[in-house]
């Protein structure tokens, strides 16, 4: 069963927009050892287009750089149908994705959408954000205008919640030793083999 680990799911009161060439992501600190199964992202569409447009929602786990910023090396990746996006009002829609995350590090959610064979027209998409006051310190809001080639930071952040189970990972240190062992008489006798 999934558990939510890492996540800002309240403050919501704005949205930033997403068009050809222009990327958002937020970054978050990993909170524990544990493999990512689902992200639930707070996003919506315009109406305005018919037929509705034949055009992904890219969503990419990134690593990050020494500045905090997404450094274009994708961990994983998924797609949403534009059409599957909710239309005029911001809901959770959850994406399945998957990759393994280290406690303590930083990663960015990357959110773009591929480009249409009609470059005039831009096809809005629009993720919540809290703009006002935000409080989550794993991370922020970043963008680019140039997709994904430099990035920018804000003081907000995006409603994001980053769902998983935990792995176990064994410490780069321990030793394994192998010992055969013999009992008889009252007595132990151990020896340690390769």
């Amino acid at each position: 069963m999934a558990t939510l680990y890492d996540y800002y799911n309240t403050g919501g009161n704005n949205h930033s927009i997403f068009v050809q060439n222009r990327q958002v992501a937020q970054t978050f600190t990993a909170s524990e050892n544990y493999t990512i199964s689902s992200l639930k992202l707070k996003i919506y569409r315009d109406a305005l287009w018919t037929p509705v447009p034949t055009i992904d929602l890219k969503v990419e786990i990134q690593g990050t750089d020494e500045n905090g910023h997404p450094d274009g090396n994708v961990l994983a990746s998924a797609t949403i149908a534009y059409a599957n996006i909710p239309v005029t009002t911001a809901d959770w829609e959850e994406i399945a994705i998957s990759c393994d995350l280290t406690n303590g590090e930083k990663y960015a959610i990357v959110l773009y959408h591929t480009p249409d064979n009609d470059i005039s027209v831009n096809y809005h998409c629009y993720w919540s954000v809290d703009s006002t006051s935000p409080i989550y310190t794993g991370g922020n809001y970043e963008y680019s205008n140039n997709d994904g080639g430099t990035w920018a930071s804000t003081g907000s952040d995006f409603m994001f919640e980053v769902w998983g189970q935990l792995t176990f990972r064994p410490p780069n240190d321990v030793v394994t030793l192998r010992r055969l062992v013999a009992a008889a008489n009252n007595k132990i006798w151990y020896e340690d083999i390769s």
